[in-house]
């Protein structure tokens, strides 16, 4: 049980940093069209680049491919050129703009898959988290802290994957295409 709501908490936890920066484009059926449009061109530029470069984020859970990290390209190389171009091609203002709007759509397609276990996942965070402090004469401050820091940051992130509910019906008609992009990123 332990292992399941850990890999569900490493899963929530992928790239939600994001949440907190604004798009400047709300999420809407248009938007997110525009976007899975974008993926055509954009993937196989992606795809040129080998896995071992720094611009891949492997820190992925299992079975989830690596994730463009648009911080590691350099702007003014030509793939930031490149994919910065093609991203204005589909109506973005650039290349941040696609990749913050595409966290967002990646995440709320995490949260389509794993919206019915949340809840009970949530929930068994708290009791897990007090049972560890039921327990704590067992850890040393430091590792106690860092346990109870990593439940609450599980948490939270949790709760801002739920809070991704109300872009659902502008992400859910594009499921299949996304999981077909999921697969070629494999």
């Amino acid at each position: 049980m332990i292992k399941r709501v850990l890999c569900i908490c490493g899963i929530a936890l992928m790239g939600l940093p994001f949440l907190a920066s604004s798009t400047e484009l709300a999420l809407d059926e248009q938007v997110v069209t525009r976007y899975v449009q974008s993926l055509r061109d954009i993937l196989p530029v992606l795809q040129t680049v080998e896995r071992s470069e720094p611009v891949w984020d492997g820190s992925m859970p299992d079975g989830l491919p690596p994730v463009l990290d648009v911080t590691q390209v350099q702007r003014g190389s030509d793939l930031y050129r490149r994919l910065n171009s093609l991203s204005q091609k589909h109506g973005f203002a650039g290349l941040d703009q696609w990749n913050v709007l595409g966290q967002q759509i990646w995440l709320t397609r995490l949260y389509i898959q794993e919206r019915e276990e949340l809840d009970s996942v949530y929930e068994q965070l708290d009791l897990l988290e007090e049972a560890l402090r039921d327990n704590a004469r067992q850890y040393s401050t430091a590792e106690l802290e860092q346990l109870m820091r990593t439940f609450q940051e599980s948490k939270t992130h949790i709760l801002r994957l739920i809070a991704t509910r109300s872009d659902v019906p502008p992400v859910l008609p594009h499921l299949s295409e996304l999981d077909t992009v999921m697969a070629t990123l494999e």
